[in-house]
């Protein structure tokens, strides 16, 4: 098991937003956790990134126990985590490939193993022909795709997808989806936020949130 949350309760002010969860992710595993939008699963990736500080209940994610987290080990846990906004996320001042290598300067990378890993993962993901462009000389599609390579750069082991196709039309969202498929076949565990039931697989587990509960579907 990669990933456990046990009873976890939280809310903002006097309004509960997750109440007493508990789900599991197996290493490998692609999972959905749908639900409509505002219903609280850009909360629930908050929780596992530690973006948003637990209340009630336990977290688990590798050898992290949330609880017992402490600020210094924040940036440990990051590192072993992608994430893909809906919003892309990119410092507009900076090519698609200075955006890439900010992400792997920050970790360590040597400049030669950051230029030979950026253009590995920029060819499978689809984008090595953008890589000189800048953010705002992309389409949507394309800013997705450089948004899947800077979330594996780092070959982590679970990747947290939250709404990724929510701004990107039906033939580009099945594409997107696809990538995040061939990311898992590769080992990688991955969840994937949608409310579009058109891009659900019945064959990937799928965790839906209503109301506060997390019921599997």
């Amino acid at each position: 098991m990669i990933l456990e949350f046990e009873n976890v309760t939280f809310g903002y002010d006097d309004e509960i937003i997750l109440d007493d969860i508990s789900f599991s992710i197996e290493e490998g595993e692609f999972v959905y956790l749908t639900g409509k939008s505002g219903v609280g699963k850009s909360t629930i990736l908050k929780l596992i990134n530690a973006s948003v500080e637990l209340q009630e209940g336990e977290i688990t994610f590798l050898d992290f126990v949330y609880s017992e987290l402490r600020k210094k080990d924040i940036p440990k846990l990051r590192r072993k985590l992608g994430f893909v906004f809906q919003d892309f996320r990119f410092l507009k001042d900076r090519t698609v490939y200075a955006n890439l290598a900010f992400i792997m300067q920050s970790l360590g990378y040597s400049s030669g193993k950051i230029k030979k890993r950026i253009y590995e993962v920029a060819s499978d993901i689809g984008i090595s022909h953008k890589l000189m462009n800048f953010p705002e000389e992309l389409s949507g599609g394309e800013l997705q795709r450089a948004a899947i390579a800077r979330a594996v750069l780092h070959n982590p082991p679970l990747v947290l997808a939250d709404e990724p196709t929510g701004n990107l039309d039906e033939e580009t969202s099945r594409e997107i989806l696809e990538l995040f498929l061939k990311v898992n076949k590769r080992g990688t565990s991955v969840i994937f936020t949608t409310h579009d039931k058109n891009l659900i697989l019945d064959d990937k587990k799928n965790f839906h949130l209503e109301d506060g509960k997390l019921f599997e579907v």
